[in-house]
């Protein structure tokens, strides 16, 4: 970049400082990198598009944004003057396979951190797959744009480039992010923001319980767990039916999409309610609806129904619920956290699920030739389960992301997901007034699994305790594996030695017939030892949760076992 003057200095907006921080946790990782490519059906000009994106650059002055550092641990942003734009051109087509090459390649660029002071946010690249079809990669960091200015972006370079193929003017003044830098220096100083705290601190004067615990953490140590996603395509003629449903019921297809992660998530963690993040637009007038910057806030909208009200009821519950957000979705949520003093409990967000819903316009021409923009992913998402749902295109189909952090699921959970939240969609097509507690949570493989595991029936000596079993069977097979869990494995000989040994321990404590072991182990192949060395000791045990209180495991258990003894 050339090195220019930096004249005038602004302060980052609210939203800019709660990215700039969570990045500062992840210096090395690309947790904000933004964008995906666009293809091309026709041949493009290389000069040409180069041209097209230094005028796109010229004409939103938000792409000329850069960071300088700044007198506190913040830093300050700048809009240059002129900052020159090079697309460079790689050629794919004499690969075997040019498609697959240039998406790993885009790939591989995508999740490349942005040098962050000084710099430019965002690098275009053009890339060549045969002579009529043609990739274009727009990487951004989240600091300057957010997905309403990448649809902008997307119209604007579009518009750009056919005006320079067809040697028409092209006008370059639009609306500076410079207003809603100092819009959003007023409202923190205003009595609006002093309302909309109270909102919500009232909302939240309970918080609620988290809705997954991250129980794959340990095999992430030192480093920041990654994200994978697994999509769900809703075919078009099924999501329209969803459309006239929502409609029947005077609620939107978003709606719909929430009652029915409402239904599931409620009825599967036994909760009243259900706290979400969703992103909200946050471009409260037209000309901000036409500028190019991050504007993009978090609304943590707090569903507390119950469960004993229709699918119908829910949905109408939740449009209004989402109505009174409204007016107080402003607030920066990461002023709500820090009021809430979330970090010192040891907790990131109010909120372990997210859902962005994305109708943006993607539709454009490069001189008549249509092209198709597709979303690439950075594979870092911190929320432990981030749910887009891409609504492009009115005639095609409509894809349902669910990127979900490896500390929290594998890919088998996020499928089982998908495959009751699909049921649910199915289901309450035709059983909208039904109560959200009978809509059917398993599928029926699952139906017929559950049975086949409750056929358990079997002979077994009835004159001999689990003890004396499995004590024969570790004579029997003693190098056989005995237990499994992520990964780690114990012999039926190992888990023997290690279950005796926790038992020769609690007799020393004087458990015998008719103890009462309480044991507050998380799924694990300690929770096994755990189980075989009470009865081992002739105890009986009693699980205990792991949330609860420590209090009231000291209040009201003489003998207990958890993870740290």
């Amino acid at each position: 970049m050339t090195e220019q003057k930096h004249s005038t200095l602004y302060s980052l907006t609210s939203t800019q400082r709660e990215i700039w921080f969570h990045q500062l946790l992840h210096p090395s990782v690309p947790l904000y990198n933004i964008g995906g490519y666009r293809r091309v059906d026709g041949p493009v000009e290389p000069q040409l598009f180069e041209q097209a994106v230094n005028l796109l650059v010229q004409r939103h002055d938000a792409l000329r944004t850069v960071l300088v550092p700044g007198t506190s641990e913040l830093p300050m942003q700048t809009f240059l003057d002129n900052l020159p734009a090079t697309v460079p051109v790689h050629d794919f087509s004499g690969e075997n396979n040019p498609r697959q090459s240039a998406l790993t390649w885009m790939q591989q660029q995508f999740v490349r951190p942005f040098d962050l002071y000084e710099k430019p946010l965002f690098q275009f690249a053009l890339l060549k797959i045969n002579e009529n079809c043609f990739f274009c990669l727009e990487k951004y960091h989240h600091l300057i744009v957010d997905g309403w200015s990448i649809s902008l972006i997307t119209q604007a370079l579009a518009e750009i480039y056919t005006h320079l193929s067809q040697g028409q003017p092209i006008e370059i003044a639009l609306p500076s992010y410079l207003a809603f830098v100092n819009n959003d220096r007023a409202y923190i100083e205003s009595s609006r923001y002093q309302t909309h705290r109270q909102y919500w601190l009232k909302k939240y004067q309970t918080l609620p319980e988290p809705l997954f615990t991250p129980r794959y953490l340990s095999q992430f140590i030192d480093q920041t767990p990654p994200s994978e996603y697994r999509v769900l395509s809703l075919a078009r003629p099924f999501y329209n039916r969803l459309i006239a449903l929502a409609k029947s019921c005077e609620a939107t297809t978003f709606h719909l999409i929430l009652g029915a992660l409402y239904v599931y998530f409620t009825r599967t963690a036994q909760t009243d309610e259900l706290a979400v993040g969703l992103p909200v637009l946050n471009r409260p007038s037209a000309t901000f609806k036409n500028t190019v910057g991050l504007f993009v806030g978090v609304s943590a909208a707090r569903f507390a129904f119950g469960t004993d009200l229709s699918f119908k009821t829910l949905l109408q519950n939740i449009g209004r619920s989402l109505k009174q957000n409204y007016r107080c979705q402003r607030l920066p949520i990461s002023e709500l956290n820090r009021e809430l003093g979330l970090h010192q409990i040891g907790r990131k967000q109010l909120f372990d699920i997210s859902v962005s819903y994305e109708k943006h316009d993607y539709d454009a021409s490069f001189d008549s030739y249509p092209t198709q923009a597709k979303t690439l992913l950075h594979g870092y998402e911190q929320t432990p389960l981030m749910i887009y749902v891409r609504e492009f295109h009115d005639d095609e189909d409509v894809d349902i992301d669910f990127v979900y952090n490896l500390a929290y699921f594998d890919a088998t959970e996020i499928e089982r997901i998908q495959s009751r939240f699909m049921l649910i969609l199915e289901y309450v097509l035709n059983h909208v007034d039904e109560s959200i507690r009978t809509i059917p949570l398993l599928t029926e493989t699952e139906q017929q699994q559950l049975i086949a595991w409750n056929q358990t029936e079997t002979d077994y000596p009835k004159d001999q305790t689990i003890v004396d079993l499995f004590q024969a069977q570790v004579e029997k097979t003693p190098e056989n594996i005995a237990v499994v869990f992520e990964g780690q494995a114990l012999s039926y000989q190992v888990l023997n030695t290690k279950a005796n040994q926790l038992a020769y321990y609690l007799m020393t404590l004087e458990v015998g017939a008719e103890t009462l072991v309480g044991i507050c182990v998380e799924r694990s192949l300690e929770m096994v030892i755990g189980l075989l060395g009470i009865l081992k000791a002739g105890g009986a045990y009693v699980p205990l949760d792991p949330d609860y209180p420590p209090q009231r495991f000291s209040s009201c258990w003489k003998i207990l076992l958890c993870r740290c003894c």
